[in-house]
């Protein structure tokens, strides 16, 4: 007897980028079958004004839409659908909520930057076998969470208001990054996840989608082909880095490779993962395209084994 198969999808509603990926499982086995991401800005200028805005709004209700009608296409029986920091972070959410729902009949949950953490840590650690410490990264437009891994399983997690989008936000930085920036940005890091990180004993460093996407793209070119997690050369990945932590906008805006809503923070981004890895001196790091949504199907999964 074969276990019978079922699709879910789930989303992912971040600051900067929607995620939906879908998955194809059975009581016994678990397959990604697509995953897809949109350039939104739902959280653009919302880290200060505390408002998700209606232009934003409304570009949020049309990719809702669109991949609603994507999970359609994949015959998928469920779709689960979460929101993090931007949302958090929103005076007007439960105004923007129940528009979500009326507008896409997708109910739309909330979750607490731990929740979060835990599913990314989920996801970035499914089938990788790591016999050293590893830190995992997930490095969004409203927070960054990080968390601890050994022997695959979780030692100490942590979610950090230090998302790109917050961080650009702050104030009015030079173009390009002035050196006083990038002091200030540090001493921003480090006066944020410094101690958090000071007790971390990890020699790799694992990259879960966002800024990590973007190198890979620089680095292999085909995205369709990064279904799994790959290794990256570290001096290399520092050298792109330095590149576009340098970089002004008027370099970032030509850069057709990387989507349109990551050009701004780019620069901010890898700032921040280039100050990570000195800190954390890494002789490893990997790339996955692993991230909440799809640890929000590996929840699922994993539940339905339990039922």
């Amino acid at each position: 007897m074969t276990d019978k198969s079922s699709r879910l999808a789930a989303i992912d509603l971040g600051t900067n980028t929607f995620v939906l990926s879908v998955a194809e499982f059975t009581n016994s086995s678990f397959t990604l079958v697509h995953r897809e991401t949109l350039g939104v800005a739902f959280g653009e200028n919302s880290m200060q004004s505390g408002e998700i805005s209606n232009a934003a709004l409304k570009r949020a209700i049309e990719a809702l839409n669109y991949f609603k009608s994507q999970a359609a296409n994949y015959a998928c029986e469920k779709i689960v659908a979460v929101t993090t920091e931007v949302m958090r972070n929103a005076k007007n959410k439960e105004v923007v909520l129940n528009q979500l729902l009326s507008q896409t009949q997708i109910p739309v949950e909330m979750i607490s930057g731990i929740q979060e953490a835990r599913s990314v840590a989920r996801a970035a650690n499914y089938n990788l076998n790591l016999a050293n410490g590893a830190l995992i990264l997930d490095l969004g437009g409203g927070s960054v969470e990080i968390i601890e891994i050994e022997n695959n399983a979780v030692q100490k997690l942590a979610s950090f208001p230090l998302g790109v989008s917050r961080l650009l936000e702050l104030k009015q930085w030079s173009n390009p990054l002035s050196e006083e920036d990038i002091h200030e940005l540090n001493n921003h890091f480090e006066a944020h996840c410094g101690d958090f990180l000071n007790s971390v004993n990890a020699s790799t460093i694992i990259g879960t989608s966002g800024i990590f996407e973007t190198i890979v793209q620089q680095i292999f070119t085909d995205l369709n082909a990064w279904n799994s997690p790959l290794d990256l050369d570290v001096l290399k990945v520092e050298l792109l880095l330095e590149r576009w932590m340098k970089s002004s906008y008027t370099d970032r805006e030509v850069w057709i490779e990387v989507i349109q809503v990551r050009r701004k923070s780019l620069h901010i981004a890898a700032t921040l993962v280039l100050w990570l890895m000195k800190k954390i001196k890494p002789n490893q790091v990997v790339a996955t395209p692993y991230s909440l949504a799809e640890g929000v199907l590996l929840e699922q999964f994993l539940t339905s084994r339990i039922d």
